[in-house]
């Protein structure tokens, strides 16, 4: 079974006319949870209209330990990608599980250039 944590928005930026990343603040003590993986994802919840809606982002970017962020583009018809752009704002509460997804990118032994 999933469990679910209330995340804090940390921050909403427009990323074009209908996209926005979504960052979150990740209280210490859940830090390890939400240590990601490239690939992984990270799947949030609402309820909107009185029905609970899930929805699965992959994870852009974690400047820090302590914030996690998801890239949402508004699909047309789309219910919960539609609330994320336009009304989930900074300092909202969000639904969110840990990472998860076992499509990663291992870069063990692997050399730029």
């Amino acid at each position: 079974m999933t469990t679910f944590h209330s995340l804090k928005v940390a921050r909403v930026e427009p990323e074009t006319r209908d996209a926005v990343t979504i960052t979150f603040a990740i209280p210490q003590a859940l830090q390890a949870e939400y240590c990601f993986r490239p690939g992984q994802h990270l799947t949030l919840k609402a309820r909107l209209g009185g029905e609970e809606l899930r929805r699965c982002y992959s994870i852009c970017r974690s400047r820090t330990p302590g914030e996690i962020s998801v890239a949402v583009k508004a699909i047309d018809g789309g219910r919960f990608s539609r609330y994320a752009q336009h009304d989930i704002q900074q300092g909202y509460g969000a639904g969110g599980d840990g990472a998860a997804g076992a499509f990663r990118l291992s870069t063990a032994g692997r050399t730029a250039g």
